[in-house]
């Protein structure tokens, strides 16, 4: 009963050695397989495989970690497992893995307890082969499940960026940051030029490819670990750029105009009446401050969607850039 396409890995803490090796003599056949000595080994693996994600850290974000399963033994040190189940739940990388306690014989209050702080199972002893197999798959298969519905929660499905959810949360935490290091952040609002014509030209999943297309090219211009690209809405990208003053902001623009003049994509139909390029363009409005109050965030969203407005006004290409007074809202 593997779990395809790729196998999982399973983690045992199990301080009972004729235990641990039926476990792993078992699970091998479907699974990849790590043995700790015991409990703080356990945590230590599963710290040291931790995917790196430049960027936040939230939930859901991170590539899903190599071990998606944790088989603990808690016959002689329940104390220490469950110390050990705490840890993991409270460490936001590891927190979706699931976690089974494994003991000898029916304890009810045990299983009670464990089930209580957040084990997914509680497995009693002897347990069949098979029986082994299809519940470890099991909890494999529900911890993808999870990991896929998070993941869409936070990413946009057609062009893999940021959803807009994670944008404004991410946003949130930017602006408190600056505002507590007293450092600058710059927003950025890119649009396509004549989404909506393009549609009606030549469907809704034509100009989503575009998006993606788009996507992919203005990713490489945000080339620092905290940068972030987000969808908007349909037709606009957000681009949140950490630590990025008004000198800043214009280069990161160019970047942006250059990278998507250099795809050359061709714009449907005539465009001789619109104000639209033969080549498929974007139009960027951007705003950058050093935040000195909380009460400024609103406004600092609504000034780039003002620099927007007046660059798509411009026409293709057009890019504005807001700076407030005193470079603070």
């Amino acid at each position: 009963m593997a779990v395809s396409p790729s196998s999982p890995t399973v983690l045992l803490a199990v301080a009972d050695s004729l235990i641990g090796l039926h476990f792993e003599q078992t699970l091998r056949c479907c699974f990849g397989v790590l043995a700790a000595a015991d409990f703080d080994e356990a945590m230590e693996r599963l710290r040291e495989q931790i995917p790196v994600q430049p960027g936040p850290a939230l939930l859901g974000e991170t590539p899903d970690h190599p071990v998606q399963l944790v088989i603990v033994e808690c016959e002689s040190r329940f104390d220490a497992a469950l110390h050990l189940l705490r840890t993991i739940k409270n460490t936001p990388e590891l927190r979706t893995i699931p976690v089974v306690f494994v003991a000898d014989g029916d304890k009810p209050a045990t299983e009670k307890l464990a089930l209580e702080q957040g084990a997914a199972d509680f497995w009693t002893m002897p347990i069949p082969e098979t029986v082994l197999l299809a519940r470890a798959a099991l909890h494999v298969q529900r911890f993808r499940r999870i990991r896929r519905l998070m993941r869409g929660s936070i990413t946009d499905e057609t062009t893999g960026v940021s959803s807009r959810r994670l944008f404004e949360d991410v946003l949130r935490m930017e602006w408190r940051r600056s505002l507590r290091e007293k450092s600058w952040v710059t927003l950025a609002f890119v649009a396509m030029d004549g989404y909506e014509t393009y549609a009606e030209r030549l469907g809704q999943g034509s100009v989503e490819e575009c998006m993606l297309v788009l996507a992919q090219a203005l990713k490489v211009c945000l080339r620092r670990p905290g940068d972030m690209l987000s969808r908007l809405s349909q037709d606009i990208f957000a681009a949140l750029l950490p630590v990025t003053d008004s000198r800043g902001a214009p280069v990161v623009s160019q970047h942006m105009l250059h990278a998507v003049a250099g795809l050359r994509l061709p714009f449907p139909g005539s465009v001789s009446r619109l104000k639209l390029s033969e080549h498929v363009s974007i139009s960027i409005g951007t705003v950058s401050v050093a935040p000195d109050s909380p009460d400024g965030f609103e406004r600092f969203t609504e000034s780039a969607y003002v620099a927007l407005g007046l660059a798509m006004a411009d026409g293709p290409w057009g890019v504005r850039q807001h700076v407030p007074s005193g470079s603070s809202l």
